[in-house]
């Protein structure tokens, strides 16, 4: 399999699409027997895969059973999920402890991993030691929308590889050119994306998509484009995508990939993300918003805009980090934006308290 290669099969059963991609491919021709495989699953939240946020672990399953089969035994798993949830919950909830127990594959926390700093081109950025020491990561996002980078895969999903005060950063730099510059020191050697089941408007979850399609490569850039084109978007849309070509870690040039699907399927259509973020988004003043606090926010607005209520908001909302020590006129989300006339606390906010807060303003 060379960089240019794009592979995707369709279907609802995991663990035989992984084995059947796997046995196409034949990664085992380029892994050393003794290598120290990592598989970096997104686990962002503490929520299971049917919610659409997280990584199927019968997907999992079927890479470890496959590598397995194959003589490989020193196999990890490792993640760390964002600010707002612990990782260590996440693999019970996920599905993950079991797998561990089942395989003997050690469950590696991230967010209590020690680090090291690299200067990225430019873009400081401290890595969690683990991953360093793995010979060949197996990237396995999943195919989703987010929240504020429209949709998250292969090269957003290494964000779970650095320290929690490193996430926050990223925000504050806007996400897209660290996101990018990330993939210089991160460096995924397959990409196993889990497109079975995604939430096409939001990171964490919540309005789950049946797709039923996995997709496999080696280049993030290459994957990246592939499923925004998937997905409808334009590479302006999805800036992180272009930044990291244009630094060097892979090519955005669709029209001389490989595609190879393995099979068909009659019932996977064509996935259409959501608009409607960019439609709620229009009532916030953003800057620098991690990534939990802001789903929380965009998650709230959904419920007060299915209600009719949105619409008779006259104030305005802010949150993030830009707003730390500021004078506010208007409601603040979370407690950076606790010098607000009105704030709601949190780190993050429930997305409930949000929305019986605003309602009752509206309500007045």
């Amino acid at each position: 399999m060379n960089l240019r290669d794009i592979y995707a099969i369709y279907g609802d059963n995991p663990k035989s699409m992984a084995n059947e991609m796997l046995s196409n491919i034949k990664i085992e021709n380029e892994i050393d027997k003794d290598a120290l495989i990592g598989i970096k699953p997104n686990l962002v939240v503490a929520k299971p895969s049917s919610s659409g946020a997280t990584t199927s672990p019968e997907l999992v399953e079927g890479v470890i059973q496959y590598l397995q089969s194959k003589g490989y035994k020193n196999i990890i798993i490792l993640e760390g999920s964002w600010v707002g949830d612990r990782t260590s919950r996440a693999y019970k909830v996920c599905g993950y402890e079991k797998l561990s127990k089942q395989y003997g594959v050690p469950l590696f926390d991230l967010q209590k991993d020690d680090h090291q700093e690299f200067n990225a081109k430019g873009v400081k950025i401290d890595v969690c030691k683990k991953v360093l020491e793995v010979d060949y990561l197996i990237n396995m996002p999943v195919l989703k929308g987010h929240c504020q980078t429209r949709m998250t895969c292969a090269l957003k999903n290494v964000k779970g590889c650095i320290t929690n005060n490193d996430k926050r950063k990223f925000h504050t730099m806007g996400l897209h050119k660290p996101i990018a510059h990330l993939n210089l020191v991160v460096k995924s050697n397959l990409i196993i994306v889990d497109g079975i089941m995604g939430d096409l408007c939001f990171e964490e979850g919540g309005t789950p998509v049946q797709m039923n399609r996995v997709i496999v490569g080696k280049d993030p850039v290459l994957i990246d484009s592939y499923v925004a084109e998937l997905m409808g978007y334009s590479l302006d849309e999805v800036p992180y995508i272009k930044i990291a070509e244009d630094i060097g870690v892979g090519s955005t040039d669709i029209s001389k990939a490989n595609i190879v699907e393995l099979n068909k399927d009659d019932k996977v259509g064509t996935i259409t993300a959501s608009r409607k973020v960019d439609h709620l988004a229009k009532y916030v003043h953003e800057n620098q918003a991690c990534s939990a606090c802001y789903g929380s926010l965009i998650h709230a607005l959904k419920r007060l805009d299915d209600k009719g209520k949105l619409r008779k908001l006259n104030e305005r909302i802010y949150i993030g980090q830009g707003y730390k020590d500021k004078d506010i006129d208007g409601v603040g989300i979370g407690i950076c934006t606790r010098n607000s006339d009105s704030n709601i606390p949190g780190c993050p906010p429930k997305a409930k308290d949000i929305v019986e807060y605003i309602e009752q303003r509206i309500e007045g």
